[in-house]
């Protein structure tokens, strides 16, 4: 079910940059991309237990795979905005300064390799939320290099994430130094890792529940996305903190749920699917769809209207002509890796 988790993931992100701010939707992005960080604690540290390993070869398998999971859809999306905002810049930078084209080898590093964004502040980006796509790559490089290789070590990376939130508290850092650094971006992430290390107690716990405490869990979830940081008596910043500590329950969920439906399964592999070139390609959308309607649609509920289902449809393009021919090769390798590494009944569960 982690197919359909991030694909309303992915959609919290559209929303909130299709809306840009609207009461209702301006902490979707936010909170979702720290979903979308706990859910990759938890995939990462599973597929470099299970299936890679942290040998070499099993580590050059991981990297391959994961760069060809994120940069193919990434260049074509990302050269197809080089080209409308080239053909359009002064409109581009009305709808968003990170159209705004430089040429400076920093920002083309950027823009290329991606993980550079987080060691500078990139004001030029050719899809606006890929700086988190950065702290993705570093973070996985962490979970290989350290995070993942046990219990204790995601459990150190917890509470030294955990330091940090303190200290940026105390130290009366700015919101973006607890949110776009990948010093904060590791509390989810071990979070996510300590979910598969912890997994049996998980099942227990979570067994032992009714199914309608779990649902009412989702439900306090979506409940809290739209009242969130609008209550008054709310400390600074403790909606964030709080969505992330119900994300991770909902992960936790996920992570022990079985479906046996195949329909769910297509369902939730389909949606799956879809989630990163949604991610990749709504602000793109959203410029040519304020293009054509310019000067009367602007961000808004209006924008969304137009804007998510032909989003939608770019995704599912994307998803069948890129990802999945790519697909095709990436499971093969997962699969060689998996047999090499796997015990028996793993490989024939």
């Amino acid at each position: 079910m982690f197919g359909i988790f991030r694909f309303l993931l992915a959609s919290m992100v559209a929303i909130s940059h299709l809306t840009s701010g609207y009461y209702l939707f301006s902490y979707y992005g936010f909170y979702a991309v720290f979903g979308f960080y706990c859910v990759s604690g938890y995939l990462m540290t599973s597929v470099l237990q299970k299936v890679y390993g942290y040998d070499s070869k099993g580590s050059a398998n991981f990297w391959i795979n994961r760069l060809l999971r994120i940069f193919p859809s990434y260049y074509v999306v990302a050269l197809t905005a080089f080209l409308i905002i080239s053909i359009f810049p002064r409109d581009a930078v009305l709808y968003t300064p990170a159209y705004k084209i430089s040429s400076q080898i920093i920002d083309v590093l950027g823009n290329v390799l991606l993980f550079p964004f987080e060691f500078y502040q990139p004001k030029f980006r050719l899809i606006p939320p890929s700086w988190s796509i950065g702290v993705e790559l570093l973070a996985y490089f962490l979970l290989w290099l350290f995070i993942s290789r046990s219990k204790y070590r995601a459990i150190a990376t917890f509470i030294l994430s955990l330091g940090y939130v303190g200290y940026a508290y105390w130290a009366a850092l700015t919101w973006s130094d607890r949110y776009f650094p990948l010093s904060a971006a590791l509390l989810p992430f071990s979070i996510g890792a300590m979910i598969y290390y912890f997994l049996p107690e998980i099942k227990n716990f979570f067994y032992k529940l009714p199914r309608w405490m779990i649902l009412l869990s989702i439900l306090l979830l979506l409940t809290h996305l739209i009242v969130a940081e609008k209550i008054p008596w709310y400390p600074l910043g403790a909606g964030f903190y709080v969505n992330l500590i119900l994300m991770a329950f909902v992960v936790a969920q996920l992570a022990v749920l079985e479906s046996g439906n195949d329909l769910v399964k297509r369902v939730d592999a389909f949606l799956g699917n879809l989630s990163y070139p949604l991610f990749l390609t709504h602000s793109l959308v959203g410029f040519v769809v304020s293009l054509i309607f310019t000067p009367h649609l602007q961000y808004g509920l209006s924008l969304l209207a137009f804007s998510y289902p032909l989003t939608i449809i770019a995704s599912i393009l994307i998803s069948k002509y890129i990802d999945e021919p790519i697909q095709i090769f990436r499971v093969r390798r997962r699969n060689r890796n998996l047999a090499r590494n796997a015990p028996p009944e793993f490989i024939k569960s």
